[in-house]
């Protein structure tokens, strides 16, 4: 038990701090495989907190591996794997319905994603856990700001910062594919407001941000919108943060998140100024 738990956290440290994807998702499925070997005479209701808890958190540090690969059925798979060991526990049963929403969306299944996330961020409110609040609210931020639905994602990143506010210091960052509560908020900032404020707020933000996995996005972000509003008149800064986003691409090791990042050739072609 101890030991699956350690190499669930190992695998984490791989991903997080060293940017060694590939060799994280090997380690998450051998715990993975593991805990089933272990357990796979036992029904859930039979497996102790402990157990349950070592259980939980190589499920998710495999779901969190299969997010970065876009592996979509093994996301669909791990999340109902989850949900089944969660039993019991009600972190770890919201926990599961956040990654159930992750892979819903993978799908397609937008509406049922979108219902998902807001009914962890509901019940995390309602039952004041901060752990797992920021988590619920950048999960729904995110698809709220894709569906276009800004006021809802503007109220959800609000609450979230002034919870930061309230703990004293900047929310962490655990999950994959949990996009950071600042991240989301200049989305919306950019969306709403005046794009100059919210790309003077950003380079801020930029360099706030330590881990080069989720600063990249922020880079992506500044290069879309200063495209888009800049009128031909930002084509330096862009191609500067083209290059910062290779550069943290590189060190981030994450092949998704490379993937998703904007290019741009000899010159760049913005959509006009944005009144």
């Amino acid at each position: 038990m101890v030991e699956i738990e350690i190499e669930a956290h190992h695998a984490n440290l791989l991903r997080l701090l060293e940017h060694r994807m590939d060799d994280a998702r090997r380690v998450a499925e051998q715990a993975v495989l593991a805990a089933r070997g272990l357990w796979a005479e036992r029904q859930s209701t039979e497996i102790g907190s402990q157990e349950q808890d070592a259980y939980i958190a190589a499920l998710q540090a495999a779901f969190d591996a299969a997010v970065i690969e876009e592996d979509a059925t093994d996301m669909m798979l791990i999340s109902e794997e989850m949900a089944q060991v969660a039993r019991g526990s009600e972190e770890a049963t919201m926990a599961a319905a956040l990654n159930s929403s992750m892979a819903l969306w993978f799908v397609g299944r937008t509406r049922e994603a979108v219902d998902h996330a807001r009914r962890v961020w509901v019940h995390s409110r309602e039952q004041a856990l901060p752990m797992l609040t920021p988590a619920a609210g950048s999960t729904l931020a995110g698809k709220l700001i894709e569906i276009g639905r800004l006021d809802e994602a503007d109220e959800v990143t609000s609450e979230c910062v002034e919870l930061e506010g309230r703990i004293g210091e900047r929310l962490a960052i655990g999950k994959a594919a949990t996009r950071s509560i600042h991240e989301l908020r200049h989305l919306v900032w950019f969306s709403r407001g005046d794009w100059r404020e919210a790309a003077t707020s950003l380079e801020r933000e930029v360099a706030l941000q330590p881990d080069p996995h989720y600063r990249l996005h922020l880079h992506g972000i500044m290069i879309v919108w200063l495209a888009r509003c800049g009128g031909g008149t930002r084509g330096a800064d862009i191609i500067r943060y083209v290059s910062a986003a290779r550069t943290d691409a590189i060190a981030a090791g994450c092949r998704r998140c490379a993937r998703e990042m904007p290019q741009t050739r000899r010159g760049v072609r913005s959509s006009g100024p944005r009144r």
